[in-house]
C-alpha cells in the first residue's frame, strides 16, 4: 500500500517531520520481536530512547496512539523487521473521530491523554512572588482574567516542569490549557497557537477560544522559554502577545531566565524560581524514575545542579558511576539518545559544531539548514548526510519547528559547546585560558568535569578564580578529581592563613587613641592564589566537607589571641586596654591596625559570595553548630552568627538556646560580635511568646550603656523588635515637639530642628511615633515645617533627598531658595554621591514643578562645573509640566550637543545610576526621551576611548573608565541595535568588562 506519513497538511495537522503511532499495533510487533525483554535492553535493541520506546508502546497498554517524530517511528518499525506503515495510526480511525470531536471539552480530553503520558509527578520547587514564598496552587489562583504571570529562573531550575504541572492543575479548574515553545515562534504567533492546537484536535486556536468562550471554559495560553525565541524575532513575539493581550482577556503565562521587560500591557505578577536544593533534587529524580532511586543515590546527586540535570540522571542512572560528574551525566545521556549506531560519533561531533557556532552568535534557534552545514563541517560533502541527520533527529536532542531547530534544552547546547573546546583545545593550560573569557565561562563546569587528571586539573584551573566554579567542585558537580583537587588546595590555603596569623606579634603605640601594632616578619607571605580558596572554604561549609578544618582554624587564631592578650597585658600592667576586642575586630572584621586582612575578606566573601546554595540546609547545618555554644571561641561564634544570619528564612523556627547563645556572645564584649548578636536577635524575635520576650527584654535592656551610643543604637533596633518601646513615647509627644519648633523664631537654629525632628522618622527609637505623627500632620503645619528644615546645612544627609521628594510633591514658594541653591550642581565633597546627585536632581524637578528658574550658572570656565549646569538644564526641559518628547529634544539640543563634543559621559551615567530610585519618572523619561543622544554617546565612549573626566573626585583614572565603559554597554544593551555588536564584540574577551560585554549582545539578540 503507498504510505501516507502525515504531516501539517494531515487531518490531525500534526508538525513536520511527526507521525501517529497505533500503539496496539506497536505493541503487537514488539511482543513478536522482543519477547520477555526490559524496555531497557528492548530500547538498545531498537536503537531509540526508552521514553520514545515507552511513548510507542503507549506507556504500558494505557495509550490506543502516540505522536513521535518519524525517524524514530521508521527505526522502530524497521528494527522490529517491518515497515512504517505497519504502525500507522489509520486514516479512517483519525477520521471518525474527528467528525464529531471539535468542542473544548474534547480538545482538553485529547490534550490530557497526551499530557498526562509524559507528565512526572509534580515536584513542589522554590518560588518567589513579592518577596514571599507561593505554591503552585497559589499560582493557579492568580490565572484570572486579563492576567498576565511571568515566571523566570535560570536555566534548568524546573521552570518547564512547573508550567507542565500548572496547564494539568488549571485543566481541573475548567481551564484549557494552549502551551508552546517560543522556540518554534517563527515570525506569526497565530501559526505558533494554531501548531500547538491542531496537533492535539480538530479545531484550530481561533475556534478553540470560541468554542471555550460557547461552553464557559477559559483558554490559558503558556508561551515556555522566551529566552529560546530565534534572536532576531524575540521583539517581534512579545509584540504578538502583546496583541493577543489586547483581544482576549484570558490568562497568559510567559516564562523566561530573567526578568524579562514587559510593556504595561503585559504586566503582572512576576514568579521567580529558584535552583532546586536538596530535597527536590531527589523528589525530581523520583518523579522522572520508574522504580525505587538505587543506592547511594544521595552522593550521586550531588552532581545535579537543576532540573534538567535530574531528568537526565533519571535516564542514565544506571549506566553512571557514582564518581561522575555533570560532564559524565550529560556524555551518558548524549551517547544513549544518539545511539551505538554507525554515525554516533559524527553526529555528536556535528552537534558540538553546531552548538559552539550558536554560542558564538549569541543564538538558541536556527534556520534547519544550519544542522546539515554543521555536519558538512564535520564530514564533508558525503552521502552519509542524510543518515547522520536522522540520527540527530531520531535523538530528541533538537526541537524543530517552523523552519528552526534548538537544543532541546540550553544545558545540551552549553554541553556540546563544551564538547568542541575540549576537542579543538589541545592543552589544559590553554583551556583555563579559554574560560576566562566570559563567552565561555559558563561552560566551565562542564569542562572541568571532563578532565580526568589532577595534573590536567591544576593547569586549567590556575587562571579561573570564580569561587562559584570552586564551590561546584567541592559539591562534587565536576567529578571527584575536582573535588578531591579543590578540597586539598582549600585545606592547605586555611593552614596557611592559620600558620601566618598565629605567627603574629601585637603591641601599642605610647599613645591615645591607641593604635595596635602588628609584627608580621615572622608569617610567610600571603599567596594571592589562595584568596578564591580561603572563600570557597567558608561558602560551602555546610555541605560539611571542611566545616572542621574552618573552625579549627578560627579556634587557633583565637587561642593565639588570648596568648598575645595575656602577653600584653602583662607588659602594660597599668594601661586598661581592651587588648582582645582591638586584636579580634583588626583580624575578623574591620582593618583597624595595619595588619592583614586575609581572614577578614575570606569572611565577608562567605557572607556576601550568594553561594548558599540551600538555605534551609545552611541554617539547620548552623543552627546544629551554634548548638554547641558554650565551647565555641569568639571568633567561631562571630563565623556561625554571620552564617546563621545570612542563610536566615521566615519560616526557620527560633532555636532553644538562641537566649543561652546570645548572652554568651554579648559577654565577650567584643563591638563586631556584639553587632552581629543583634542582627542575629532581630530576625528571630519577632514572634515570641510573651513569656519568652519579656526575658529578652530583661535581657536586652541590661545591656544598654550610656557611655557607648554605637552600642545603644543596634541595642534599641532589637528592644524595638521585641515591641518594648511601644509605650514609652507617643505620637502625641511627637506632634508637642514639631508644635514647640513651629513656635520658634526664624533662625538657623529653628531651621535645624525643623529638620532634626523629620530626620526622626528615620533613625531614632521611636521613629514609628514620628511617622504617625508626620502622617497627622495638617496641610499647613506640614508646609511650615518643609520650609524651614530645607534650610538645613545638613544636604548631605540622605534623609534631606527625602525631604526634597516630599517638597518635590507639593513644592511651595517658601522652598524656592534653597531649592535653587541645590540645584545649582551636586554638592562635590560628599561621602555619598548617590545623595549628592539625588537631592540635586530632586531640587530640579520641584524647581520644574513650580516654574521658578534655575539660576543662572557661574563658573563656565570649567567644563566639570558646566556639564552640571547642561544637565540641570536638560533635567528641568525633561520636567516641565507639558513638556513633550519633540518639545524637550528642542529645549535640551544645545546642552546635549556640548556634553557629546565634550565627551562627559559621567553626567548622564550618574543621573542613571549613581541616584536612589525616587518616584520622579527621571530614569524611564530621561532614558527614553534621551536614548539617541545616549547610544551616541556610549558608541564614542566605547570607540574613543576618551580620557575619563568626573565632576566627582573618586573614582578616577582606570576604576573610571571601567565604570563609564560598563555603563556604556548597558545603554547599548538595552537600546541598541544589531549593528552595534562590533563594538560590543571588541570587549567580549575583557576580564573585567567582558561580562557585560555579553549581557549586552545576548540582550541585543533578544530583541
Amino acid at each position: 500500500m503507498a504510505l501516507n506519513i502525515k504531516s501539517n497538511n494531515g487531518l490531525r495537522g500534526l508538525r513536520d517531520g511527526e507521525f501517529i503511532v497505533d500503539c496496539e499495533k506497536a505493541r503487537s510487533l514488539f511482543e513478536a520481536v522482543c519477547g520477555e525483554r526490559s524496555e531497557e535492553s528492548a530500547a538498545e535493541l531498537v536503537g531509540i530512547s526508552r521514553s520514545v520506546l515507552r511513548r510507542i508502546l503507549g506507556r504500558g497498554g494505557q495509550a490506543d496512539w502516540a505522536i513521535v517524530n518519524t525517524p524514530n517511528a521508521r527505526a522502530f518499525a524497521e528494527r522490529c523487521g517491518a515497515g512504517i506503515e505497519a504502525i500507522q495510526w489509520a486514516t479512517d480511525q483519525t477520521g471518525s473521530r474527528g467528525a464529531q470531536e471539535s468542542s473544548a471539552g474534547t480538545y482538553l480530553r485529547l490534550w490530557r491523554d497526551i499530557q498526562g503520558l509524559r507528565l512526572g509527578p509534580m515536584v513542589p520547587l522554590s518560588m518567589m512572588h513579592h518577596q514571599d514564598a507561593i505554591n503552585a496552587e497559589s499560582i493557579l489562583d492568580l490565572l484570572t482574567g486579563e492576567q498576565t504571570i511571568l515566571v523566570y529562573g535560570s536555566s534548568g531550575c524546573g521552570k518547564s516542569h512547573l508550567l507542565n504541572h500548572l496547564a494539568w492543575m488549571a485543566s481541573a479548574r475548567r481551564c484549557v490549557p494552549v502551551i508552546a515553545r517560543a522556540a518554534e515562534f517563527a515570525g506569526d504567533l497565530a501559526a505558533l497557537l494554531n501548531n500547538a492546537v491542531t496537533t492535539i484536535a480538530f479545531l484550530d486556536f481561533e475556534a478553540l477560544v470560541i468554542a471555550c468562550k460557547r461552553e464557559a471554559w477559559t483558554p490559558v495560553v503558556i508561551i515556555d522559554a522566551i529566552n529560546e525565541c530565534p534572536s532576531g524575532l524575540r521583539l517581534q513575539l512579545v509584540a504578538a502577545i502583546q496583541k493577543l493581550r489586547t483581544r482576549f482577556d484570558f490568562p497568559i503565562v510567559l516564562s523566561d531566565q530573567t526578568k524579562l521587560a514587559l510593556p504595561p500591557t503585559l504586566q503582572g505578577p512576576v514568579i521567580a524560581v529558584s535552583p532546586p536544593n536538596a530535597h527536590e533534587k531527589a523528589a525530581l529524580v523520583g518523579a522522572y524514575v520508574s522504580g525505587p532511586l538505587p543506592d547511594n543515590a544521595e552522593f550521586s546527586l550531588s552532581i545535579i545542579s537543576s532540573a534538567q540535570d535530574a531528568v537526565v540522571w533519571a535516564e542514565v542512572f544506571s549506566h553512571l558511576g557514582f564518581g561522575g560528574s555533570r560532564y559524565a551525566l550529560y556524555d551518558a545521556y548524549v551517547n544513549r539518545r544518539l545511539a551505538n549506531t554507525l554515525h554516533r560519533a559524527m553526529a555528536r561531533q556535528a552537534l558540538a559544531s553546531l552548538a559552539h557556532d550558536m554560542r558564538r552568535n549569541f543564538v538558541f534557534a536556527v534556520p534547519l539548514s544550519a544542522l546539515r552545514r554543521a555536519i558538512e563541517s564535520v564530514i564533508g560533502k558525503s552521502a552519509d548526510i542524510d543518515e547522520i541527520e536522522a540520527v540527530i533527529q531520531r535523538s530528541d536532542l533538537l526541537i524543530t519547528g517552523q523552519g528552526h531547530s534548538a537544543f532541546k534544552h540550553e544545558l545540551l547546547q552549553d554541553f556540546f559547546a563544551s564538547d568542541e573546546i575540549l576537542r579543538i583545545t589541545a592543552r589544559p593550560e590553554e583551556l583555563g585560558q579559554l574560560l576566562t573569557k566570559p563567552l565561555y565561562a559558563g561552560l566551565a563546569e562542564f569542562v572541568i568535569g571532563a578532565l580526568s587528571t589532577s595534573v590536567a586539573l591544576a593547569a586549567c584551573l590556575s587562571p579561573l578564580h570564580s569561587p562559584s566554579l570552586l564551590a561546584a567542585c567541592l559539591r562534587g558537580r565536576c567529578g571527584s578529581v575536582a573535588f578531591h583537587y579543590v578540597k586539598g588546595e582549600s585545606a592547605q590555603a586555611l593552614e596557611r592563613l592559620r600558620s601566618r596569623y598565629c605567627a603574629m606579634v601585637f603591641d601599642a603605640e605610647d599613645r591615645e587613641p591607641i593604635q595596635l601594632l602588628v609584627d608580621d616578619h615572622r608569617a610567610q607571605p600571603f599567596q594571592p592564589s589562595d584568596k578564591p580558596y580561603l572563600a570557597v572554604a567558608m561558602m560551602v561549609f555546610p555541605d560539611g566537607h571542611l566545616i572542621e578544618d574552618v573552625l579549627r582554624v578560627v579556634r587557633q587564631i583565637d587561642l593565639h589571641i588570648e596568648d598575645e592578650r595575656t602577653r600584653l597585658r602583662a607588659k602594660y600592667p597599668g594601661r586598661k586596654i581592651a587588648w582582645r576586642a582591638l586584636m579580634f575586630s583588626g583580624l575578623y572584621s574591620s582593618p583597624t591596625f595595619n595588619g592583614p586582612d586575609d581572614l577578614r575578606i575570606a569572611i565577608q566573601d562567605s557572607r556576601f559570595g550568594g553561594l548558599w546554595h540551600d538555605e534551609s540546609e545552611t541554617y539547620a547545618k548552623v543552627a546544629a553548630l551554634l548548638s554547641g555554644y558554650a565551647n565555641l571561641t569568639p571568633g567561631q561564634l562571630y563565623f556561625l552568627i554571620q552564617g546563621f544570619h545570612s542563610s536566615y528564612r521566615r519560616d526557620a523556627e527560633v532555636p532553644p538556646f538562641l537566649f543561652d547563645l546570645a548572652k554568651r556572645a554579648w559577654d565577650f564584649r567584643i563591638y563586631h560580635l556584639q553587632l552581629a548578636t543583634s542582627h542575629m536577635l532581630t530576625l528571630h524575635c519577632g514572634s515570641l511568646p510573651e513569656a519568652e520576650r519579656q526575658r529578652f527584654i530583661a535581657l536586652v535592656e541590661s545591656w544598654l550603656d550610656n557611655d557607648n551610643p554605637f552600642v545603644n543604637s543596634f541595642v534599641i533596633d532589637v528592644l524595638k523588635v521585641l515591641g518594648a518601646l511601644d509605650d514609652a513615647f507617643t505620637a502625641t509627644d511627637a506632634q508637642a515637639e514639631i508644635d514647640e519648633i513651629l513656635e520658634l523664631p526664624e533662625s538657623p537654629e529653628a531651621n535645624e530642628a525643623a529638620f532634626s525632628v523629620y530626620c526622626r522618622q528615620f533613625d531614632h527609637p521611636y521613629d514609628g511615633a514620628y511617622v504617625e505623627a508626620f502622617n497627622e500632620l495638617s496641610a499647613a503645619k506640614k508646609e511650615a515645617l518643609f520650609a524651614r528644615a530645607v534650610e538645613t546645612t545638613e544636604t548631605c544627609s540622605m534623609f534631606y533627598s527625602f525631604l526634597l521628594t516630599e517638597v518635590a510633591r507639593s513644592p511651595t514658594s517658601q522652598t524656592v531658595a534653597a531649592l535653587q541653591r541645590v540645584a545649582s550642581v551636586p554638592m562635590r565633597d560628599t561621602s555619598s554621591t548617590q545623595e549628592s546627585v539625588s537631592t540635586f536632581v530632586m531640587a530640579i524637578v520641584a524647581l520644574a514643578e513650580l516654574g521658578v528658574p534655575l539660576l543662572p550658572a557661574d563658573h563656565e570656565n570649567d567644563p566639570l562645573m558646566q556639564s552640571w549646569h547642561s544637565m540641570g538644564r536638560i533635567l528641568f526641559a525633561l520636567h516641565t509640566p507639558g513638556t513633550t518628547p519633540a518639545e524637550y529634544e528642542v529645549a535640551a539640543h544645545g546642552d546635549w550637543s556640548w556634553l557629546e563634543h565634550e565627551e562627559l559621559i559621567d553626567c548622564p551615567m550618574r543621573i542613571l545610576r549613581d541616584r536612589w530610585r525616587d518616584n520622579d519618572q527621571t530614569s524611564e523619561r530621561f532614558l527614553e526621551w534621551s536614548k539617541e543622544r545616549l547610544l551616541r554617546m556610549s558608541r564614542a565612549n566605547l570607540k574613543n576611548k576618551p580620557t575619563p573626566r568626573s565632576w566627582f573626585r573618586f573614582p578616577e583614572g582606570a576604576k573610571l573608565a571601567y565604570e563609564h565603559e560598563k555603563f556604556s554597554l548597558g545603554i547599548l544593551g538595552q537600546h541598541g541595535n544589531r549593528s552595534d555588536l562590533p563594538i560590543i564584540a571588541a570587549f567580549v574577551d575583557n576580564t573585567a568588562l567582558g561580562t557585560f560585554a555579553l549581557q549586552a549582545a545576548q540582550a541585543i539578540e533578544k530583541r
